[in-house]
């Protein structure tokens, strides 16, 4: 079977399965691979594109609410009245003050923070961890506002990134999940009283997976917070699974 074929095959006539794991296990893989590259691409696009609408997003609100500074030497100065406290209401505090009339006890105040000086970065996770990064480790560096906001456009780039290790992530988590997968198909096999190899579990767990993939693809782009999503997409292949061997069960007296 061609591959659209087998696609169509595993999501509407598990009686066919017994056929589709006539190929080898190397194969059999190959599917699921070119079946993860068909759907999580558009899932990743979509990200993608998300991504690049917030980095314009972040650009304008920069441009507005970020004020001019300068760094060089190892020294920050900021040009507006301070102390700046950002988000004062939020777990994540942000308190700038370059002047020199605030320090970082102001985090005492705070669970957690972030205190910016001239001289030194104050991190403050927990009441009970503090890090502090001085600026004299960044010498050698030297940048403005100006600067930043050219830069910032390059992050648009890292959508590729984003394509191509979204989708290795999602092709070897798939692998991992028809190697462990394969295991609950032996257990499936053996409630039917049939005795299925691992390497037979192996290629129907790879077919089973395409109606779950693609009913994931559908979610992500349509309704990301579907709830019980997980439980749906398992649930399906399990079916997928039982109907499977039951089809290998029917035909095992005819071999």
């Amino acid at each position: 079977m061609g591959f659209f074929v087998s696609v169509w095959a595993s999501i509407s006539d598990p009686g066919a399965y017994p056929e589709l794991i006539q190929k080898t296990t190397g194969k059999c893989m190959l599917y699921l691979i070119l079946l993860v590259l068909l759907f999580g691409t558009p899932v990743l696009l979509q990200i993608s594109y998300s991504y690049n609408q917030g980095i314009d997003s972040l650009i304008v609100a920069a441009e507005k609410e970020v004020p001019d500074f300068k760094f060089a030497d190892g020294e920050l100065e900021v040009f507006a009245d301070m102390p700046i406290v950002i988000d004062a209401e939020s777990e994540q505090v942000i308190i700038i003050d370059t002047t020199g009339k605030t320090d970082a006890d102001i985090l005492q105040d705070y669970e957690s923070g972030v205190f910016v000086s001239r001289h030194e970065l104050v991190n403050k996770e927990n009441p009970y961890k503090t890090e502090t990064l001085n600026y004299d480790q960044l010498k050698e560096f030297s940048f403005d506002k100006t600067d930043v906001m050219q830069w910032i456009p390059w992050l648009k780039a890292f959508w590729i990134v984003l394509l191509i290790g979204g989708l290795i992530t999602m092709i070897l988590s798939k692998l991992l999940a028809v190697v462990i997968l394969g295991l609950l198909g032996l257990l499936l096999g053996s409630m039917q009283r049939y005795s299925l190899t691992y390497e037979q579990a192996l290629r129907l767990s790879a077919h089973a997976l395409t109606a779950p993939i693609i009913f994931q693809a559908c979610k992500s782009l349509v309704y990301p917070g579907m709830p019980f999503s997980g439980l749906i997409y398992y649930g399906v292949f399990i079916i997928y699974m039982w109907l499977a061997i039951r089809a290998m069960k029917i035909l095992e007296p005819t071999e």
